[in-house]
């Protein structure tokens, strides 16, 4: 009996030191993302991005210039959406000059993952066979999503759309 106690205890204190809590969960937080435009379409095709980039706005003066940006070929310029900057950050992803129509980008989900956030982006871009308008286009989608001051990792995930 007291080898069985001696056995137990022995167990108990290896769980102790190599740490056996309860399992740390792999599936990153998701986040509610509030697209400032609810349609499944791009924000907008006319934006001032030339090129494409992500960018990240935490305050009313960053949020301004990128306002701005995205609204570059709109005169006069709608006015600049309010955000609470105590709880909230706005996301903004950039396509860049397309050759064609047919390009869209959308924010797709946003998660906690450590100390920092991840943002999913679907792009899509029109395959052979789909009828698009041959104009230049400038993708650009804007989202708000709950304030975090750690980094901000931003991945893609491509397709090309069937039009056959």
């Amino acid at each position: 009996m007291a080898g069985l106690r001696r056995g137990v205890l022995g167990l108990a204190a290896l769980s102790v030191v190599f740490g056996c809590a309860a399992p740390r969960s792999e599936t990153p937080l998701e986040l509610s993302l509030n697209r400032l435009r609810p349609d499944s379409a791009t924000y907008t095709l006319a934006s001032g991005f030339e090129t494409a980039g992500q960018f990240v706005a935490r305050d009313r003066a960053t949020w301004q210039v990128l306002w701005q940006q995205v609204n570059a070929p709109h005169l006069p310029a709608p006015a600049l959406p309010v955000i609470d900057f105590d709880r909230e950050m706005v996301l903004v992803v950039a396509m860049g000059r397309q050759a064609s129509g047919g390009h869209s980008l959308r924010f797709e989900r946003v998660a906690r993952d450590g100390e920092g956030i991840v943002v999913t982006i679907r792009r899509e871009q029109p395959g052979s066979g789909c009828i698009v308008p041959s104009a230049l286009t400038f993708p650009v989608d804007i989202a708000t999503v709950p304030r975090s001051s750690g980094p901000v990792a931003f991945k893609f995930e491509s397709a090309t759309r069937d039009c056959r």
